[in-house]
């Protein structure tokens, strides 16, 4: 058996096409002019809204870019039968989020004088993929960190010493397995947490293309110097990942094949390209319906919901803050934005949604945090499992700091 890794990089700007026909390119041509995937079926490129899918039919991907030489460059896969394909699906590109570790060192059992904190990642990959550093202080602890992380696998971390007794560890979401166990001193508390990881960016999806490269011979593997193919993705832009797996009987032998359909910028609503590889191929893979925006957000006074805040927030205490929001698809993920008029910046926080109608408590912000006359307005988003994003809640309620 073998496996064939065919990369293909499209940009796909939804706003550029008219309509789901357009969506596939109809040339190779055309497709190196556009970016567009295109699709051939028993030998003639397809439109991106065509559905039949007659199982004999061979069908064939390409992705052709102009390089900077003026040249054409095409990827192709091999051709296949709709009956070959074993398994698909649809990553939309996420941008990943951090977390934030507090270790409480009051209670700490020194060794040697030294507290120590030990990272170490949790996927066990990585050419030194555990550190250990000491100090007699948090804050020679974090100088030592400080002086030599660029140089380890934990690039990704930043440590700050809050007091004599706190240490705030937050690790940021990298391309993959960006994981990381912590532990410390004996007699040290903290909650262990993860960052989310980024989906599609462009580290992963330059190797996904290298990997196309190689298994496809694009590299002239036996002369020197080696010669690396020019990339096509973009710098900056993220990737939805569309994954065909195939296995094809060859002679008296299974060959195997993954195909990665990189779509740059998919706009997070239209997916038009992946809706195109839906359609051609009979595949329900790309979920790419968005979730139907919340229908209203508003401030109440506690976590029962039944009393409307008015202007009864106060910057005169710290009084919590209390978001109640209405017709939520149970199952995504709501993200309330709280937006003052002031010089406040914007409180950003994400909750599963449980019930259609539901109150969120909003922590690490509160009334004190806002000037007095501040106007604050609520705003709501929901994401589905798959990525989707809806529009914003269509109605935002605002309080006044009094």
């Amino acid at each position: 058996m073998n496996n064939l890794i065919s990369t293909l990089v499209i940009e796909a700007l939804d706003s550029d096409m008219a309509d789901q026909a357009g969506a596939t390119a109809t040339s190779i041509a055309n497709a190196a002019a556009t970016n567009r995937l295109a699709v051939q079926r028993d030998g003639a490129f397809a439109a991106g809204n065509l559905t039949n899918t007659t199982a004999n039919q061979l069908i064939k991907l390409s992705a052709a870019t102009t390089m900077s030489d003026g040249t054409v460059s095409v990827m192709s896969t091999s051709e296949f039968k709709l009956g070959d394909i074993i398994a698909s699906h649809y990553s939309i590109p996420s941008a990943g989020t951090s977390a934030t570790y507090t270790l409480n060192y009051t209670n700490a059992v020194k060794v040697g004088g030294m507290f120590f904190l030990r990272l170490e990642r949790r996927d066990g990959q990585g050419i030194n993929d555990s550190e250990t550093y000491s100090g007699e202080t948090l804050a020679k602890l974090v100088t030592a960190f400080t002086d030599r992380s660029e140089f380890t696998e934990f690039g990704n971390v930043t440590l700050n010493a809050a007091s004599a007794t706190s240490l705030e560890v937050v690790v940021a979401a990298k391309d993959v397995n960006s994981d990381v166990h912590i532990s410390a001193n004996d007699g040290v508390s903290f909650t262990d947490v993860n960052p989310s990881d980024k989906k599609g960016s462009l580290t992963v999806a330059k190797g996904l293309e290298k990997s196309g490269f190689i298994t496809q011979g694009a590299y002239n593997q036996y002369g020197f110097p080696i010669v690396v193919p020019e990339t096509s993705t973009a710098a900056g832009q993220d990737y939805g990942i569309y994954t065909i797996e195939l296995r094809k009987k060859v002679g008296g032998r299974f060959v195997f094949e993954t195909i990665k359909v990189l779509i740059a910028d998919d706009e997070a609503n239209g997916q038009k390209t992946a809706q195109a590889i839906n359609n051609l191929l009979g595949l329900t893979a790309a979920d790419s319906t968005a979730p139907t925006a919340v229908t209203a957000t508003s401030f109440v006074t506690d976590d029962g919901g039944l009393t409307a805040a008015g202007t009864t927030y106060t910057d005169d205490a710290a009084v919590a803050i209390f978001v109640k929001a209405t017709g939520c698809e149970v199952g995504t993920t709501i993200t309330i934005t709280l937006d003052s008029d002031g010089s406040e910046a914007d409180h950003v926080q994400s909750f599963s949604v449980t019930e259609a109608s539901d109150v969120y408590a909003i922590t690490g912000v509160d009334s004190s945090d806002y000037a007095e006359g501040a106007v604050i307005t609520a705003k709501a988003v929901l994401t589905d499992a798959t990525g989707n994003v809806s529009a914003a809640a269509s109605t935002a309620g605002t309080v006044t700091i009094a």
